[in-house]
């Protein structure tokens, strides 16, 4: 296994001591495993808030995209509903409006069609993320809560369509 792949597999198993000695050794917080998934894109997906923390202070990119079609740890993180992990990224200069490669769809977008956390989309919405942006399918965040029935999501994607 390469040391990129040793990485990548550190931060997806949330392996903190094991990606210190890496970074301390010398590898770039950005690398990406033979897949070209990130070191910070897989360990948000799995909720690792210690590993993505210190990735992002080693100089880690909020927005580092992948060969994924679900391409941000940002995205992730909402996806899962990971208020903590949304804001610590948020914090770091994370795109809210970037949009995965497969679906063009935004954080906001994942948060919605999920319905985890609705103090996931309003921390989004905070942030700048544009509720207006339409997926590859024209879907916006609100028509998808909505058709999913998530109510209280689909009360805040209103009242701030309103303002």
């Amino acid at each position: 296994m390469t040391t990129n792949n040793t990485f990548v597999a550190f931060a997806r198993d949330g392996n903190l001591e094991g990606i210190k000695n890496l970074v301390s050794q010398g590898i770039d917080p950005n690398s990406t495993n033979v897949a070209g998934a990130s070191a910070i894109e897989l360990a948000s997906n799995n909720g690792h808030r210690e590993v993505v923390s210190f990735l992002l202070s080693q100089g880690a990119s909020p927005d580092s995209t992948t060969t994924n079609p679900h391409s941000s740890a940002l995205i992730y993180a909402a996806t899962n509903g990971d208020l903590e992990l949304v804001q610590l990224l948020v914090s770091y200069g994370a795109n809210v409006n970037l949009v995965d490669d497969a679906y063009k769809q935004t954080a906001l977008i994942w948060a919605c069609a999920y319905g985890k956390s609705v103090d996931v989309v309003k921390t989004l919405l905070d942030a700048g993320a544009d509720a207006s942006i339409r997926d590859a399918y024209g879907n916006t965040a609100l028509v998808l809560a909505e058709h999913f029935g998530f109510d209280e999501i689909t009360r805040v994607l209103r009242e701030h369509s309103s303002q």
